[in-house]
């Protein structure tokens, strides 16, 4: 399992990533909602039900590209992965 490290005592929302339809929609939603508010997020069973479950190459490449726009760290980013840990940079204010 992938675990999230907390800033400032925030903890970390868990997300099914089986949800719904179970594709990279919650994936992409959610860390980008992640970053824009500073809230710490883990992601589970991701695509779970799907064919090849797990990060795809897509999904990876939006993650990465959050994580770094957003200057998060993150577990997990990795091909296939089925869990990933996404923790923003606490909001500032400016």
């Amino acid at each position: 399992a992938v675990s999230a490290s907390r800033l400032n005592d925030v903890q970390p929302i868990r997300i099914d990533g089986a949800t719904l339809e179970g594709g990279g929609q919650i994936i992409r939603q959610s860390t980008a909602l992640s970053a824009i508010l500073g809230q710490p997020i883990v992601i589970d069973n991701i695509r779970a039900n799907r064919q090849t479950p797990g990060l795809a190459a897509q999904h990876l490449t939006g993650v990465r590209l959050v994580s770094t726009m957003s200057g998060a760290s993150m577990t997990g980013d990795t091909l296939r992965s089925s869990a990933i840990a996404l923790t923003p940079p606490p909001l500032t204010g400016k």
